[in-house]
């Protein structure tokens, strides 16, 4: 190879990729707690939840609140097909992609709505849900849950540890990555980002604006299934917890703060707010009111979220480099 010649950037993302993946995959090694490793595999689930989120609010710029319900119903397939059907984890895991993905596909006419108006749309769907799950007693065990879910199997190896278990969130976070990334890069990619500046001229433009947010939408519903499915088999349990109000708040926040136009964003705040949450957890009562302090200066200190306060801070460094290399020798 001359010198003059570069690689392509398309070249470099698939080794960059394995790169890190491989570098990931020695965190087990490094982290001997279980609940250390808990933590990182409940952080790779809100990895997936969110990035699919950041999908719908980032690139068709609609907000919803109903991530939570599809995560729901994936956890529940799962759950059904694997203790009551005796179905193995794999298929189950697909279907409750599918569940999450057509649920998303029913209740894709809200789409027509925007704003605060979908948000609560969005919000109803998982209230609903929560309520089907709580009375519908002979299918979801009710207030109960359902315990005593099974761990996922590979023939004869079983990921029933936090240390094994962390190797289906990584390839999942992977996968999820990869599929967001590709899509976003493509032809539907283009035209998502051109209905969330301006959706009247993209329909003018001849882009059908109902098509592609509910593809965005049916993409973020199959990753959130998934999410929940694998969830549910972490914790071995499962219950209509799992639809909680608070946790459609948080996954949103995790959006905001992050920063809602990218996936690094996407990273930056799920990662950053599970951790500060569990790292709260020492000071008890205390704990909500210092978590909602720290969400009030991120997003007065840093109203684009962490990665554009990054990225201005980046650009800010870069210039001063830049000057300093101009200076007089």
């Amino acid at each position: 190879m001359t010198s003059g010649m570069t690689v392509p950037r398309r070249a470099v993302r698939p080794l960059a990729g394995a790169a890190l993946f491989t570098l990931l995959c020695l965190i087990p090694a490094a982290v001997q707690d279980a609940y250390v490793m808990h933590v990182i595999n409940v952080i790779g689930l809100y990895l997936v939840l969110v990035s699919g989120l950041t999908l719908l609010v980032g690139f068709t710029g609609q907000f919803s609140l109903g991530q939570v319900g599809f995560a729901g119903a994936g956890a529940y397939t799962a759950v059904a097909l694997t203790m009551g059907a005796g179905i193995s984890f794999w298929p189950a895991l697909l279907a409750a992609g599918l569940v999450g993905a057509a649920f998303a596909l029913v209740i894709g006419p809200v789409l027509k709505f925007r704003g605060h108006v979908l948000a609560m749309a969005t919000l109803a769907f998982a209230e609903i849900s929560q309520q089907i799950a709580l009375n519908w007693t002979g299918v979801t065990g009710g207030p109960m849950g359902i315990p005593g879910v099974p761990p996922p199997t590979l023939g004869a190896f079983a990921f029933h540890t936090n240390h094994r278990f962390y190797f289906l969130v990584l390839t999942t976070v992977f996968l999820n990555f990869f599929v967001l990334v590709r899509t976003i890069d493509s032809r539907i990619g283009r035209a998502m980002k051109a209905l969330r500046d301006d959706p009247e001229a993209a329909s003018a433009t001849g882009i059908n604006v109902a098509r592609y947010k509910i593809t965005a939408f049916a993409i973020t519903g199959f990753f959130a299934g998934i999410s929940g499915a694998l969830s549910a088999h972490l914790d071995l349990y499962v219950s209509p917890d799992v639809f909680n109000l608070s946790e459609s708040v948080k996954i949103l926040t995790m959006v905001v703060v992050g920063g809602a136009g990218s996936f690094a964003g996407s990273i930056l705040g799920a990662i950053t707010l599970q951790a500060t949450n569990e790292f709260l957890h020492q000071f008890q009562q205390y704990s909500i009111a210092i978590y909602g302090l720290l969400m009030i200066l991120i997003l007065i200190f840093a109203p684009r979220g962490l990665y554009g306060l990054l990225t201005v801070l980046g650009h800010g460094i870069g210039r001063r480099l830049a000057a300093v290399g101009r200076w007089p020798r």
